[in-house]
């Protein structure tokens, strides 16, 4: 954390390979999401980066998740989706709100490292793709979750 009154948000990008990066979809007019952490300068340090979400296009952002995630907005941005991308995982969190609460789904017994999750183009499914790799092996997988019978 910072130790003046002069530190602020610093958000992983592109260049970064190791935290998700800075994302909006143009189909969810505001919502913006990325990996950072709110000191004097951007970490590299995994234990420092949280997820973070803007509702107004950039102008503030909360804190929405510990830890660095992948994630995909579907809905048109009333639907979040994000997984742990340090650490092997059986569950997303998901949100119907814009980030003011998530919840936890479990879509495997087996531990997955997440790499991606993606949604159609247009950014307006329910449903969504996890790719990843069995924990500890090169088994690549794909876990459809589909939301729509949530909400």
């Amino acid at each position: 954390m910072c130790e003046n009154s002069d530190c602020s948000l610093h958000l992983n990008s592109f260049s970064s390979e190791k935290f998700g990066p800075f994302y909006g979809a143009k189909e969810a007019t505001g919502v913006l999401i990325a990996t950072g952490n709110v000191g004097d300068y951007l970490s590299v340090r995994k234990d420092e980066v949280n997820t973070y979400l803007s509702r107004d296009g950039g102008l503030t952002w909360n804190e929405i998740i510990k830890g660095s995630t992948m994630y995909e907005i579907g809905d048109h941005g009333g639907l979040i989706v994000a997984a742990d991308d340090q650490e092997a995982t059986n569950h997303v969190h998901y949100t119907w709100d814009e980030g003011l609460t998530f919840e936890k789904f479990k879509f495997s017994d087996s531990l997955v490292e997440v790499d991606n999750i993606i949604v159609e183009p247009l950014n307006s499914d329910t449903s969504f793709v996890l790719h990843g790799r069995l924990k500890g092996t090169k088994t690549h997988v794909l876990v459809n979750l589909d939301f729509a019978s949530l909400h």
